[in-house]
């Protein structure tokens, strides 16, 4: 994947949800491993209500395939066990092989159960778990071991 190039996402949208852009930059602490990203309000289709987030981040480095992941999720409380984290996930896959991506990872807690539901059911694989190296900024964060799953574009 050759340098990150700015691409408009439209509106991912499949009918339950869709991705509205909240923010992009490129503009990011590649000392910290940081690579460029999207971040998405999670919205009902067509109603613009927020029901929750989503950030995709386009680079391949260390941080991101151990620890952080390319795509990270979240649905606010009284709008989950609806699925839409999922629906959310395939839509940021739809858009990750416009910008041509290889693959992608989703890093998870290894005790979080709804994490881990929500990337097999958006088509991730379990990849194994993985130990956070004591130089990541998770590590200081108190993270020490993150699940892995991946998705080949």
């Amino acid at each position: 994947m050759g340098p990150f190039r700015y691409v408009d996402p439209g509106i991912p949208d499949d009918g339950t949800v869709e991705l509205l852009l909240d923010k992009y930059t490129e503009d990011v602490d590649k000392t910290r491993s940081y690579v460029p990203f999207y971040e998405f309000k999670v919205s009902l289709s067509g109603t613009g209500k927020a029901v929750g987030g989503l950030v995709l981040r386009v680079g391949y480095n260390d941080h991101i395939v151990v620890c952080a992941g390319h795509i990270g999720y979240g649905i606010d409380g009284p709008f989950r066990g609806n699925g839409y984290a999922a629906r959310a996930v395939a839509l940021a896959v739809g858009f990750a092989r416009k910008l041509n991506m290889p693959y992608l990872v989703i890093t998870t807690r290894p005790d979080n159960e709804a994490s881990k539901r929500t990337a097999a059911k958006a088509g991730f694989v379990y990849a194994g778990s993985a130990s956070v190296p004591e130089d990541d900024e998770m590590y200081a964060e108190g993270e020490r071991i993150m699940d892995r799953y991946v998705l080949d574009l």
